[in-house]
């Protein structure tokens, strides 16, 4: 087997609230490297996201960069590619589960490492409503900085609820 089709499983006592934990394991490279929809490191994660669809979880946790720790050369532009790519790969799920008639929704919940720049957190903020449907309201949060934004503070912003 190929290692991304390999099952891990553990035990994690210490996490409240948590019903399951889904590890992705990869190489430095993979997650220090650029990735394309045909790499390893995002057929891991359709894998996960199927398990999770299968096993009827529908409030996931997924670090949107595919580590939890954000390196020197992880720059801006690094993490809005890698960004983009993963947002696409989880709408591309959402679409292929959609079409075989699961009408169950799931809540996403991207997260980025502590030390992600202001300037990353609104250029990703800003990509968010350009690749999914967005409901409003949409909340913005970055630490203890949170914002939930109106329809027209979405409007001044050129983030339209209704943009796909």
């Amino acid at each position: 087997k190929q290692w991304y089709q390999r099952r891990v499983r553990a035990r994690h006592s210490n996490l409240k609230q948590v019903h399951c934990v889904i590890h992705l394991v990869s190489t430095v490279h993979e997650v220090q490297g650029d990735v394309s929809s045909r790499d390893s490191l995002l057929i891991g994660l359709k894998s996960a996201l199927k398990i999770a669809s299968e096993n009827n979880m529908d409030n996931l946790v997924i670090p949107l960069f595919l580590t939890s720790t954000l390196e020197p050369n992880m720059d801006h532009a690094w993490c809005m590619k890698r960004s983009e790519i993963v947002f696409k790969c989880v709408k591309g799920f959402m679409i292929e589960v959609g079409s075989t008639g699961v009408t169950t929704s799931k809540t996403f919940h991207f997260i980025l490492p502590k030390n992600t720049t202001q300037k990353t957190f609104q250029a990703i903020s800003s990509l968010l409503p350009t690749i999914f449907r967005i409901p409003c309201p949409m909340v913005l949060d970055q630490g203890s900085r949170k914002k939930t934004l109106t329809v027209q503070e979405l409007t001044k912003l050129n983030l339209s609820p209704d943009s796909s």
